[in-house]
């Protein structure tokens, strides 16, 4: 593993700022290049992109794993006291059920931030962190690519695999599939 870019939440903050600058706005029309460029400027080049490594070891976020309600399987807030960011999971979900869920929470961290360029409603805040969370998981050309390799649909469903290989739910990864138009079909016989 490489230097952590932070170890508190102020140094976190510091450290993203001349980033979320080089943009005017961030929306659906450019989350996908937001992403990716945000992949590129901190040096997330592996898959799976691990949220419970990588997040405590390059960006300084404390994970807690605790009881929550089944309807929020992840929270985040600030820890003023000990100047960290910490996201709360659930432990009552699997650690690859909760991949988007803490990426999702890592977004609003970032949304957060004073320089980030858009002021979000709370609606488009949460459809943004989950379509970040999505794209720093599951990257759509990366996906096509070990899809393909698989012979995924054509050959044979291998969406089980690719789940594997990214670290995240079956179900998330179906609707990746479904989403990006290379999912399989289903399987009358089964």
């Amino acid at each position: 593993m490489q230097d952590p870019i932070a170890l508190s939440a102020s140094e976190l903050d510091k450290t993203v700022k001349p980033f979320l600058l080089k943009y005017a706005y961030v929306d659906q029309r450019n989350i996908a290049s937001f992403t990716e460029q945000f992949c590129v400027k901190f040096n997330l080049n592996s898959i799976p992109r691990d949220p419970f490594t990588l997040l405590p070891e390059h960006f300084g976020i404390h994970i807690e794993r605790m009881s929550r309600p089944s309807n929020v399987p992840a929270q985040w807030m600030l820890d003023s006291d000990a100047d960290r960011y910490v996201i709360q999971t659930s432990s009552y979900r699997t650690s690859r059920a909760l991949v988007l869920s803490v990426f999702h929470e890592f977004f609003e961290i970032l949304s957060s931030n004073e320089s980030f360029p858009s002021r979000l409603g709370s609606t488009q805040e949460c459809e943004l962190a989950w379509q970040f969370a999505t794209h720093i998981t599951m990257p759509e050309k990366i996906v096509r690519t070990m899809a393909a390799d698989l012979g995924h649909p054509d050959i044979c469903d291998k969406t089980d695999v690719l789940a594997s290989r990214f670290n995240v739910s079956l179900s998330a990864m179906r609707l990746r599939l479904k989403i990006l138009g290379i999912s399989a079909k289903p399987n009358r016989f089964r």
